[in-house]
């Protein structure tokens, strides 16, 4: 059957079948990946929105409550106060090491990012610091694994602050395209360490048909 217009297949009744009338769902197959072809509304059924976030706050205590100069934060640190993930959501902090937020791609269904992620410097300590520079960075394993690619996505900075001066870090809605598995650090990389008031991150896969 040849279509010569456009086709809605998000409202069609047609399926995909092959020379044995078995329905066909490798859907690579039914499209040649030229832009502005219509896919399969079962390929971008794959691509739905996927969700994970936590918040937490912090007395800022020397330890629990610190960010070394140097130091990877640990994405479940501090006092949480709440958490969410949808269900089947391929994103989670790794068990094994808290600084890695993990994500995992299927290279054939790659992914659309979306990542927040909000700190504050603690005002009420005399030794709570006068500012940092903490990096969120994407590390993307090559295919097959082993080496690893990073790429630094964003700085955000407390410096310029006294240390009886609450200050804001922010880094909001930065974007990353991934093929392979792989996760995210968010590391303070310059200046001196910090006391936490708060700490909150979001991320969101988008759907993405490439």
């Amino acid at each position: 059957m040849v279509f010569d217009g456009r086709l809605n297949l998000s409202n069609s009744p047609l399926s995909y079948k092959n020379s044995q009338g078995q329905d066909i769902t490798d859907y690579e197959k039914m499209s040649s990946g030229k832009p502005q072809e219509y896919v399969p509304f079962g390929y971008y059924k794959r691509t739905q929105i996927m969700m994970a976030q936590r918040a937490a706050h912090s007395s800022g205590y020397v330890g629990g409550g610190s960010v070394p100069s140097g130091s990877y934060v640990p994405w479940n640190k501090f006092d949480q106060t709440s958490t969410q993930k949808t269900s089947g959501t391929e994103i989670y902090i790794d068990p094994n090491d808290s600084t890695k937020l993990v994500f995992e791609v299927n290279n054939k269904v790659p992914k659309l990012f979306r990542i927040s992620v909000i700190m504050a410097k603690h005002g009420s300590w005399l030794d709570n610091g006068t500012g940092a520079d903490i990096l969120l960075a994407a590390n993307e394993y090559e295919q097959g694994g082993g080496r690893i690619n990073v790429t630094d996505l964003a700085m955000t900075t407390s410096r310029g602050s006294s240390y009886y001066e609450t200050r804001p870090l922010q880094v909001v809605c930065v974007t990353y395209y991934a093929q392979n598995n792989g996760y995210f650090t968010f590391q303070n990389r310059a200046g001196g360490g910090l006391r936490v008031s708060f700490f909150s991150w979001n991320i969101v896969a988008l759907p993405y048909v490439e």
